[in-house]
């Protein structure tokens, strides 16, 4: 707790690097930031639970720092005040501070704080889908995406953790030191992707999330009969397609982008395109970004991919140390039930431990854990974050959607004896069972991936599709 406290109080001191030009104003300003280790005695990351007074001092800080001599340029350059843009960031961090000390979904009465209860996860370097005999897979850590200026696309199934690794990168930017003389990230800004407007652009996104001033200016394009009315976005004079990379340029900024495939299809083909345009353009800027691994089914320029990787033993045991005190008896538990591979995701193993906590034991009959983790992929996770699915398969309810994939399971693992399958044998059910099911014939495609990439159940490498799991065996 020292080792983390001393880290602290260095990554307020110094407030991370701003660039190499302001190395002299971070040295001046150790000495006003030591007031602040008088009010973060003790562990920080609990003393957010006191009040807003002790964030807003700490963002306070960080802004004053950060921007300090450069500030009044930027803001210039931006027509708009430093005290009101300063004021906007730091409403934005306080924001991501909150919005990261916390995990809770449905089921838990009590948010627990993140840095207590989750761990660094491993990546791999080449996702699932990207396998092949020849590949230079290796596995990375969480640090990693700190350690480099590429921006990376982070892929996982449902419940693998994207958004808490997100939460946990964001905390280490805001409350501990640099990784390395090349992490000089300066600060983060969080947007969740469900929630840009469909008429909004990324770059509009980005810039309301920090509070820039924008104005719109039309022009007509084309000629008569054929012409059109174009609305274009401006920061003061430049436009905001220029105007927004240089002040995330400027301010070394890392984007946290969450959830691209929350975003309907029609709008995750904008941001496609915006996401690349972005990235081309951030030159000591950085963009991480989640996205369903199922999702990602169109190479994004401008970004390399990696993956969550399972659970291992031993991450096991650490996160279930964490959740509960008898975790020792949890685990002898849990080696002896048929779906103990269930816990390598990090979702599912929080739900064991809390059906753990609540009974005093695991329940021997597979079925009933199995329907609660089918329940969990096929509506609430969707149903928590306000997701709307465009299928009609989509539209079922869990009753429903469990006839269906159980005729599914039936036919690819019974009929066809086979753990491993093409989307063509989704596409082969789904046509064979369309009427059964009052479903459209001509979404066999969208049904086949939606399964896929929606519940996590099944999921493609590079040669097939295989199941993720029990809930396909026999």
């Amino acid at each position: 707790m020292c080792a983390r406290r001393d880290k602290l109080v260095i990554a307020l001191s110094g407030v991370r690097r701003f660039n190499m030009a302001l190395a002299t104003v971070f040295a001046k300003a150790r000495n006003h930031h030591e007031r602040l280790s008088t009010v973060l005695q003790g562990d920080w990351r609990g003393k957010t639970r006191e009040g807003p007074q002790v964030v807003k001092e700490l963002i306070v800080a960080i802004t004053s720092k950060l921007f300090d001599r450069a500030f009044e340029r930027i803001a210039k350059s931006l027509e708009q005040s430093p005290e009101t843009l300063r004021a906007n960031i730091e409403a934005h961090l306080i924001e991501v501070v909150r919005w990261s000390e916390r995990i809770q979904f449905y089921g838990m009465s009590k948010a627990r704080d993140t840095d207590s209860v989750t761990i660094g996860l491993s990546l791999d370097s080449v996702p699932r889908k990207f396998w092949g005999r020849r590949n230079g897979r290796e596995t990375l850590q969480e640090d990693t995406l700190l350690k480099d200026d590429q921006h990376y696309v982070l892929l996982g199934p449902p419940g693998s953790g994207k958004t808490t690794t997100l939460k946990r990168i964001a905390r280490r930017l805001l409350l501990e030191e640099s990784l390395s003389e090349t992490d000089v990230w300066q600060y983060p800004v969080v947007i969740r992707m469900r929630e840009i407007l469909e008429d909004d652009s990324l770059y509009f996104a980005v810039a309301k999330k920090l509070g820039i001033k924008c104005t719109v200016r039309r022009r007509v394009v084309g000629k008569p009969p054929n012409e059109e009315e174009v609305k274009e976005l401006y920061v003061g004079e430049d436009p905001l397609e220029i105007a927004l990379p240089e002040f995330l340029n400027e301010t070394q900024a890392l984007l946290l982008l969450d959830g691209l495939d929350e975003t309907t299809q029609e709008k995750k083909k904008a941001l496609d395109s915006e996401l690349s345009s972005l990235a081309y353009k951030l030159r000591r800027s950085k963009i991480l970004l989640s996205c369903r691994s199922g999702d990602y089914f169109r190479q994004l320029e401008g970004f390399d991919v990696v993956e969550l990787c399972p659970l291992s033993d031993e991450q096991i045991q650490q996160v279930a140390s964490r959740w509960i005190t008898d975790s020792e008896e949890f685990l002898r538990s849990l080696e002896t039930m048929p779906y103990s591979d269930l816990a390598n995701r990090p979702l599912f193993l929080t739900h064991l431990i809390f059906l753990f906590q609540k009974f005093g034991y695991l329940p021997e009959q597979p079925a009933n854990v199995y329907r609660k983790i089918i329940h969990i992929l096929l509506e609430q996770w969707d149903f928590e974050r306000d997701i709307k699915r465009k299928t009609k398969y989509a539209g079922f309810t869990p009753e429903r959607k469990v006839d269906f994939l159980s005729g599914l399971a039936y036919d690819l693992t019974f009929r066809k004896r086979a753990t491993l399958f093409s989307r063509e044998d989704l596409v082969q059910y789904y046509q064979m069972a369309h009427k059964t099911f009052h479903l459209p014939p001509e979404e066999a495609e969208d049904v086949a991936r939606e399964v896929e990439t929606h519940t996590g159940i099944i999921v493609e490498s590079s040669l097939e599709v295989r199941p993720e799991t029990p809930f396909f065996r026999g």
